[in-house]
Parts: C-alpha cells; structure tokens; sequence
C-alpha cells in the first residue's frame, strides 16, 4: 500500500478490528490507550518552530530518558553503537499519522541498519503506553518515554499549547566534531510525514564516517 493512502486509511479508520484481514495495515488494528489532547488537530506548527528547532551543526542534546525496555536512552548511547542515530518525533500512540510512520519506519529496519543508522522514536506517552505501541505494531526499534518532556524540549519541538511533540526527524552523527546533528525534517501540518525512502536517501548524501 502506498504512503498516502496507508495515511487516509489510518486517519479515517484508526479502530479494532477482532479479525483483521493482511490487507489491513497494521496500526488499523492497534487499540489506543493514550490520551489525546482536545486542539490536537493544530492547522500550524508551533510560532518560530524553525527558530526553536535545534540548528543543523548543533552538539547533540545530553538529555535522556527511558525506553521500552527500561533502560535510560540518550543519543550518546545511541552513537555508541551505531554512527548514526535517527530520532523520530511523534505525537502519541493516539496518533493514526504516527503510528503509520513508525509502521513505515519498522518495515525498512534492514535498510536502516544497512547504512550504520539506529532508529528511535520519543513522545510524552509514558512507559507503559509505549511499551503498548511497540509491542502492538511489533516495532524493532526502542520507543522513548518523554513525559517531561526533556528530550523533546532539548532537540526544540515541544507544542507547549498541545503540550505534546510537533512531528519532525533529525539525524545525528558521532564524527570527527563530536555528536552533531546534521539533518533535520519538520512538519508544515499534523498531518504532515516525510517519507522513509526521503531519510534514508538523505542518509544516502551524507559522507560515510570513519569508526
């Protein structure tokens, strides 16, 4: 199925279906436990998102926070073990445009990790309501609660009128200047996701790093 239309389908459908068909994407058949905020539906981003957003060249934020599985994930840790590390933003497992993305970003996992890149994904759901998501799209990468938002207040995408993250993707490095982000995507609309193929052909631009 094609991204548009996985988005139309998630955004109109978005409830359980007690037996689902192979045709139905899977976060059709995710049940929600998080709650959404009522003006989530915002036409704009943020005022002077572009602004608040951490800069291209910036150090990688030193704040963490604690995944799925209970341990404490911060970019360095991240940087650890892969040279890159894809930080996806999103609005909560409420969210049918999230959980498509994040369903698209777990089918390419091999292409991902073919090119040296982890991929993870932070909101202000708490453990448990992550660990539900992961679990419930059967994710193969960490989701990282961010209830006080600290993360998400360091790479600068908090809607502190929603009090949620807006939707947006950055890259980040660990290369001869230290742990720096070097690319950045973020959403005109709620509505808005860029594309899987879209990152990993930014990934694709960028210089390879000697380990």
């Amino acid at each position: 199925m094609r991204l548009s239309a996985l988005l139309v389908t998630v955004a109109l459908a978005g409830c359980w279906s007690p037996a689902p068909r192979a045709s139905v994407p899977i976060s059709d058949r995710y049940t929600a436990v998080g709650q959404r905020p009522t003006n989530a539906e915002r036409a704009t981003p943020p005022g002077g998102l572009d602004d608040q957003a951490i800069a291209l060249g910036s150090p990688a934020p030193t704040a963490s926070a604690r995944d799925t599985s209970g341990a404490t994930w911060s970019v360095a840790a991240a940087l650890a073990a892969q040279p890159r590390v894809v930080v996806v933003f999103y609005r909560g497992d409420w969210c049918g445009f999230c959980r498509a993305q994040l369903v698209e970003l777990a089918s390419q996992a091999p292409a991902f990790a073919e090119r040296g890149a982890a991929v993870v994904a932070i909101s202000v759901d708490s453990v448990d309501t992550s660990t539900h998501l992961a679990e419930g799209l059967h994710l193969g990468f960490p989701l990282v609660s961010d209830p006080g938002h600290r993360l998400i207040d360091a790479f600068g995408v908090f809607d502190g009128e929603t009090e949620i993250a807006w939707p947006a993707v950055f890259i980040v490095e660990r290369n001869a200047r230290g742990d720096e982000v070097v690319w950045r995507w973020l959403a005109d609309t709620f509505r808005q996701r860029i594309a899987t193929a879209d990152i990993l052909k930014a990934i694709d631009a960028m210089p390879s790093i000697a380990r």
